[in-house]
Protein backbone atom coordinates (compact mmCIF):
# COMPACT_ATOMS: atom_id res chain seq x y z
CA UNK A 1 0.00 0.00 0.00
CA UNK A 2 2.46 2.34 0.67
CA UNK A 3 4.44 1.45 -2.35
CA UNK A 4 1.29 2.15 -4.60
CA UNK A 5 1.19 5.74 -2.75
CA UNK A 6 4.78 6.14 -3.53
CA UNK A 7 4.15 5.96 -7.19
CA UNK A 8 1.12 7.91 -7.56
CA UNK A 9 3.12 10.44 -5.62
CA UNK A 10 5.96 10.16 -8.34
CA UNK A 11 3.28 10.33 -11.15
CA UNK A 12 2.07 13.49 -9.67
CA UNK A 13 4.97 15.34 -9.47
CA UNK A 14 6.18 14.48 -12.80
CA UNK A 15 2.79 15.56 -14.52
CA UNK A 16 2.82 18.99 -12.30
CA UNK A 17 6.68 19.21 -13.45
CA UNK A 18 5.37 19.23 -17.12
CA UNK A 19 3.29 21.98 -16.88
CA UNK A 20 3.98 25.25 -18.72
CA UNK A 21 3.21 27.77 -16.48
CA UNK A 22 3.96 25.66 -13.04
CA UNK A 23 7.72 26.51 -11.91
CA UNK A 24 9.32 24.37 -8.52
CA UNK A 25 12.30 26.70 -7.80
CA UNK A 26 11.90 30.59 -9.51
CA UNK A 27 13.94 33.12 -9.85
CA UNK A 28 14.78 35.50 -7.30
CA UNK A 29 16.68 38.08 -9.70
CA UNK A 30 15.07 38.04 -12.91
CA UNK A 31 18.04 36.54 -14.44
CA UNK A 32 19.68 37.80 -17.98
CA UNK A 33 16.39 37.24 -20.04
CA UNK A 34 14.43 39.90 -17.92
CA UNK A 35 12.81 41.87 -20.55
CA UNK A 36 12.25 45.50 -19.19
CA UNK A 37 8.67 47.38 -19.72
CA UNK A 38 8.83 49.89 -20.88
CA UNK A 39 11.71 49.15 -23.37
CA UNK A 40 13.99 51.78 -24.52
CA UNK A 41 12.61 54.56 -26.13
CA UNK A 42 15.56 55.25 -28.84
CA UNK A 43 15.95 58.75 -29.92
CA UNK A 44 17.13 60.28 -33.25
CA UNK A 45 19.17 63.70 -32.91
CA UNK A 46 19.85 65.75 -36.13
CA UNK A 47 21.89 68.66 -37.70
CA UNK A 48 24.80 67.47 -35.57
CA UNK A 49 28.34 68.96 -35.71
CA UNK A 50 30.92 66.38 -37.37
CA UNK A 51 32.99 64.20 -35.25
CA UNK A 52 31.43 64.90 -31.81
CA UNK A 53 30.12 62.96 -29.25
CA UNK A 54 26.64 62.38 -29.42
CA UNK A 55 24.86 61.69 -25.56
CA UNK A 56 21.58 60.91 -26.09
CA UNK A 57 18.87 61.35 -23.48
CA UNK A 58 18.98 59.09 -20.09
CA UNK A 59 16.57 55.70 -19.76
CA UNK A 60 16.17 54.64 -16.66
CA UNK A 61 15.59 50.71 -16.49
CA UNK A 62 12.25 49.26 -15.22
CA UNK A 63 10.93 45.30 -15.41
CA UNK A 64 6.75 46.92 -15.37
CA UNK A 65 5.55 44.99 -12.17
CA UNK A 66 8.84 43.70 -10.89
CA UNK A 67 9.89 46.23 -8.64
CA UNK A 68 13.10 43.82 -6.71
CA UNK A 69 16.38 45.95 -6.44
CA UNK A 70 17.78 42.36 -7.13
CA UNK A 71 16.39 42.49 -10.28
CA UNK A 72 18.97 41.76 -13.34
CA UNK A 73 19.25 41.98 -16.93
CA UNK A 74 21.46 41.75 -20.08
CA UNK A 75 23.01 45.28 -21.63
CA UNK A 76 24.90 45.46 -24.64
CA UNK A 77 25.44 48.01 -27.71
CA UNK A 78 26.45 47.48 -31.34
CA UNK A 79 26.06 48.83 -34.67
CA UNK A 80 29.01 51.76 -35.34
CA UNK A 81 32.18 51.21 -33.78
CA UNK A 82 31.78 54.41 -31.54
CA UNK A 83 29.09 52.97 -29.76
CA UNK A 84 29.27 52.83 -26.09
CA UNK A 85 26.69 53.45 -23.12
CA UNK A 86 27.41 54.07 -19.36
CA UNK A 87 25.45 52.81 -16.39
CA UNK A 88 24.59 55.41 -13.57
CA UNK A 89 27.15 58.35 -14.39
CA UNK A 90 29.96 55.44 -14.70
CA UNK A 91 32.33 55.54 -17.92
CA UNK A 92 31.19 54.87 -21.09
CA UNK A 93 32.01 50.97 -22.21
CA UNK A 94 30.95 48.71 -25.18
CA UNK A 95 31.40 45.69 -23.00
CA UNK A 96 28.30 43.66 -22.18
CA UNK A 97 27.21 43.75 -18.97
CA UNK A 98 24.33 43.76 -16.26
CA UNK A 99 21.87 46.32 -15.27
CA UNK A 100 19.20 46.24 -12.33
CA UNK A 101 15.76 48.32 -11.99
CA UNK A 102 16.04 51.80 -11.58
CA UNK A 103 19.43 51.91 -13.09
CA UNK A 104 19.94 54.88 -15.26
CA UNK A 105 21.59 54.31 -19.15
CA UNK A 106 23.49 56.36 -21.34
CA UNK A 107 23.81 55.86 -25.12
CA UNK A 108 26.67 57.73 -26.70
CA UNK A 109 28.28 57.88 -30.36
CA UNK A 110 30.21 59.95 -32.18
CA UNK A 111 28.57 61.70 -35.25
CA UNK A 112 30.01 61.33 -38.67
CA UNK A 113 32.82 63.34 -40.26
CA UNK A 114 32.04 61.96 -43.76
CA UNK A 115 29.82 64.42 -44.81
CA UNK A 116 26.94 66.23 -44.73
CA UNK A 117 23.59 64.51 -43.76
CA UNK A 118 25.31 61.42 -42.31
CA UNK A 119 23.61 59.04 -39.90
CA UNK A 120 25.96 56.74 -37.22
CA UNK A 121 23.39 54.23 -35.62
CA UNK A 122 23.78 52.25 -32.23
CA UNK A 123 21.31 49.52 -31.12
CA UNK A 124 21.25 49.59 -27.61
CA UNK A 125 19.68 45.59 -26.34
CA UNK A 126 18.25 45.43 -22.91
CA UNK A 127 17.30 42.31 -21.87
CA UNK A 128 15.91 41.35 -25.62
CA UNK A 129 13.96 44.56 -26.19
CA UNK A 130 16.13 46.80 -28.00
CA UNK A 131 16.37 50.39 -29.74
CA UNK A 132 18.12 52.44 -32.14
CA UNK A 133 19.73 56.04 -31.36
CA UNK A 134 21.08 57.66 -34.00
CA UNK A 135 23.10 60.64 -34.72
CA UNK A 136 23.33 62.55 -38.20
CA UNK A 137 24.85 65.55 -39.07
CA UNK A 138 23.46 68.93 -40.36
CA UNK A 139 23.34 69.91 -44.28
CA UNK A 140 25.96 73.05 -42.94
CA UNK A 141 28.94 71.34 -41.50
CA UNK A 142 32.74 71.56 -41.65
CA UNK A 143 34.57 68.14 -41.00
CA UNK A 144 37.35 68.08 -38.76
CA UNK A 145 40.78 67.44 -40.41
CA UNK A 146 43.10 65.34 -38.57
CA UNK A 147 46.94 64.80 -38.76
CA UNK A 148 47.47 68.39 -39.49
CA UNK A 149 50.70 70.36 -39.67
CA UNK A 150 51.61 71.80 -36.90
CA UNK A 151 51.39 75.89 -36.61
CA UNK A 152 50.01 76.19 -39.97
CA UNK A 153 47.21 78.04 -41.76
CA UNK A 154 45.15 75.86 -42.46
CA UNK A 155 41.55 75.76 -44.43
CA UNK A 156 38.74 73.84 -44.55
CA UNK A 157 36.38 71.87 -46.81
CA UNK A 158 34.37 74.46 -48.90
CA UNK A 159 30.68 74.01 -48.44
CA UNK A 160 27.61 75.51 -50.11
CA UNK A 161 24.96 76.99 -47.67
CA UNK A 162 22.04 75.35 -47.89
CA UNK A 163 18.70 76.52 -48.85
CA UNK A 164 17.02 76.08 -45.38
CA UNK A 165 18.42 75.13 -42.28
CA UNK A 166 16.80 74.29 -38.99
CA UNK A 167 15.02 76.58 -36.53
CA UNK A 168 12.60 78.63 -38.65
CA UNK A 169 15.94 80.01 -39.98
CA UNK A 170 14.86 82.81 -42.61
CA UNK A 171 17.98 84.48 -45.06
CA UNK A 172 19.53 86.80 -45.65
CA UNK A 173 21.74 85.97 -42.38
CA UNK A 174 25.06 87.87 -41.13
CA UNK A 175 28.18 86.17 -40.03
CA UNK A 176 30.37 86.51 -37.41
CA UNK A 177 33.28 84.86 -34.96
CA UNK A 178 31.71 83.56 -31.98
CA UNK A 179 35.40 84.41 -29.52
CA UNK A 180 33.42 82.02 -26.57
CA UNK A 181 34.06 79.13 -28.62
CA UNK A 182 37.29 79.87 -30.66
CA UNK A 183 40.42 78.72 -29.58
CA UNK A 184 42.44 78.69 -32.69
CA UNK A 185 44.70 81.70 -33.75
CA UNK A 186 44.19 83.84 -36.87
CA UNK A 187 40.69 82.44 -37.50
CA UNK A 188 38.95 83.71 -41.43
CA UNK A 189 36.05 83.74 -43.17
CA UNK A 190 35.80 83.23 -47.03
CA UNK A 191 32.61 83.83 -48.38
CA UNK A 192 32.72 82.74 -52.56
CA UNK A 193 36.42 82.20 -52.28
CA UNK A 194 37.42 85.92 -51.08
CA UNK A 195 38.11 86.56 -47.77
CA UNK A 196 35.23 88.41 -45.94
CA UNK A 197 34.59 90.55 -42.32
CA UNK A 198 33.34 89.57 -39.91
CA UNK A 199 28.72 90.59 -39.81
CA UNK A 200 29.14 90.10 -43.41
CA UNK A 201 25.56 89.03 -45.58
CA UNK A 202 25.42 85.53 -46.60
CA UNK A 203 23.15 83.88 -49.08
CA UNK A 204 22.02 80.16 -50.47
CA UNK A 205 23.86 79.04 -52.74
CA UNK A 206 27.04 80.91 -51.44
CA UNK A 207 30.48 78.96 -50.61
CA UNK A 208 31.52 79.17 -47.22
CA UNK A 209 34.91 78.55 -45.82
CA UNK A 210 37.01 79.07 -42.88
CA UNK A 211 40.75 78.83 -41.98
CA UNK A 212 43.19 79.15 -39.28
CA UNK A 213 46.18 78.93 -37.62
CA UNK A 214 46.94 75.21 -36.25
CA UNK A 215 48.25 74.33 -33.04
CA UNK A 216 51.74 74.19 -32.45
CA UNK A 217 52.06 71.22 -29.93
CA UNK A 218 51.15 67.75 -31.54
CA UNK A 219 47.57 65.61 -30.97
CA UNK A 220 46.05 69.48 -30.36
CA UNK A 221 42.72 70.88 -31.32
CA UNK A 222 41.71 74.10 -32.88
CA UNK A 223 38.52 74.78 -33.43
CA UNK A 224 37.16 77.97 -35.20
CA UNK A 225 33.40 78.55 -34.25
CA UNK A 226 31.16 81.08 -36.15
CA UNK A 227 27.45 82.39 -35.69
CA UNK A 228 24.92 82.42 -38.75
CA UNK A 229 22.17 85.28 -37.41
CA UNK A 230 19.14 84.99 -39.55
CA UNK A 231 16.91 87.71 -40.97
CA UNK A 232 14.33 85.80 -37.99
CA UNK A 233 14.67 82.67 -36.75
CA UNK A 234 16.70 80.61 -34.64
CA UNK A 235 20.53 81.30 -35.19
CA UNK A 236 22.82 78.62 -36.18
CA UNK A 237 26.67 77.88 -35.27
CA UNK A 238 29.22 75.31 -37.14
CA UNK A 239 32.61 74.75 -35.92
CA UNK A 240 36.04 74.04 -37.67
CA UNK A 241 38.58 71.77 -36.24
CA UNK A 242 41.90 70.62 -36.50
CA UNK A 243 44.11 68.36 -34.88
CA UNK A 244 47.75 68.42 -35.17
CA UNK A 245 49.57 65.18 -36.15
Amino acid sequence: MKKTALVMICFAVAALAGCGNFEWFPSSSGGGGTTPVPPPPGQVITDLQADTVTTFNPYSVTFGTITSSTTTTSISVSGDISSMYAVNGGAPTNIAGTVKTNDVVTVQNTSSNYGTNQTISTLLNVGGASAYYNSTTGSLIFLTIKSVPLGTNYPSTVVTVPATLPGSFVFPATITLDATKTTASGSTIWVNGAQASPGVTINPGQTLQLKHTTASTSATTAMTAVTLTPTSGTAYSVTFKTVTQ
